[in-house]
């Protein structure tokens, strides 16, 4: 009978703490355990009990430090937990192990710190990157906030201009009053310019995406543009060029670029091109880096089983998921977050930069 009676007090203590959180007579953080279970004369296994069953119920929650465990929200007000939605940039973005990674991190972290989250049904892609009709979709879709994937310039002036809370994730976010959060990619990415142009190149081509490009540039787009423009390179739609964002589209723009004057270096702003890169490069027999020079604007598990290494830009994704959690946090409080904050990214060279090729 003993497990029952032990069974017993541990709902009896979780009982008497849940009163104590609703009347507000604890503050933001649940005592030290072993001082708790002495001021309510119980013994530290029925505490522990006790508030496993409070975190299971979203009332208490580990905090950020990973030793104290912190008030939610719903404790104090009886109300429901914050709900966020997660707005995907695309949903072949799944394909992207590292990319994916983080989404669901963000997503697991969230409902940890006692939140409600959830992905979007559609993506920004499937809707055309079209303010309205993705606009549309967020009215008529239940969240109290939102978290948007690498959002475009409009898109993320739109969610600016209205009245529930939300987070850009790296995005063209620079010119708008919104919360938002990334990796600093500029000192990385100059450094990747400039080395391929002190090993001599200067047809090189950066292939990223349209909000990048469209309606106007974005700021990586004017970063590789004033590089090249600092170092005697006139960019023009040859670097920067237009296309579809499809596999057929892909394979149409490298057809045309190897067709008259194929590049000697390229930049590809996401991993998730590099598998159709690669592909068309097997079939005409390009190898790199002894024909072509290859960066890769971001970073992937992937790349480690590579040899040679990826040239690439890597950056640690523990920030920017800690201050997600941050923004949450402030918000479900009652509090308003706009800061805009970057983390620092670095330029890992690889394998994959040589000369410019003879002939």
């Amino acid at each position: 009978m003993e497990p029952l009676r032990r069974s017993y007090l541990v709902e009896q203590t979780a009982s008497h703490l849940r009163e104590k959180l609703r009347e507000g007579q604890i503050g933001a953080k649940l005592p030290g355990l072993v001082r708790l279970a002495a001021q309510l004369g119980v013994s530290k296994a029925t505490l522990r009990g006790a508030v496993r069953m409070l975190e299971s119920e979203g009332l208490v929650a580990l905090s950020e430090d990973g030793f104290s465990r912190r008030i939610a929200r719903q404790a104090i007000t009886g109300q429901r937990p914050l709900n966020v939605g997660i707005l995907l940039y695309d949903g072949l973005l799944k394909e992207n192990t590292r990319t994916q990674q983080i989404i669901m991190d963000i997503q697991h972290q969230l409902e940890k710190a006692g939140f409600t989250c959830f992905l979007s049904t559609i993506d920004q892609r499937e809707l055309r990157h079209d303010v309205g009709r993705i606009s549309h979709y967020v009215r008529k879709t239940e969240a109290d906030a939102w978290v948007v994937i690498s959002g475009s310039h409009a898109l993320l002036g739109w969610f600016a201009s209205q009245k529930f809370p939300v987070l850009a994730y790296a995005g063209r976010r620079r010119s708008h009053a919104i919360a938002a959060v990334g990796p600093d990619m500029t000192p990385a990415f100059i450094a990747a310019i400039r080395m391929l142009i002190n090993c001599g190149h200067r047809r090189i081509v950066f292939l990223c995406r349209k909000p990048l490009r469209l309606p106007v540039a974005g700021h990586s787009v004017t970063v590789f543009q004033a590089e090249l423009g600092a170092h005697g390179i006139q960019a023009s739609d040859y670097n920067l060029p237009d296309w579809e964002e499809t596999a057929e589209g892909f394979n149409v723009l490298l057809i045309s670029l190897f067709q008259v004057t194929p590049p000697t270096a390229l930049i590809i702003d996401d991993p998730l091109f590099l598998p159709g890169l690669l592909q068309f490069l097997g079939r005409r027999k390009i190898t790199i880096p002894e024909q072509l020079s290859l960066v890769v604007n971001d970073d992937d598990p992937s790349f480690h089983w590579c040899i040679p290494t990826v040239a690439r830009i890597h950056w640690d994704a523990g920030p920017i998921i800690r201050r997600i959690i941050r923004w949450a946090t402030a918000i479900s409080r009652g509090s308003e977050d706009r800061k805009q904050i970057v983390y620092p990214a670095e330029f890992v060279v690889g394998g994959t930069i040589g000369p410019v090729p003879k002939g």
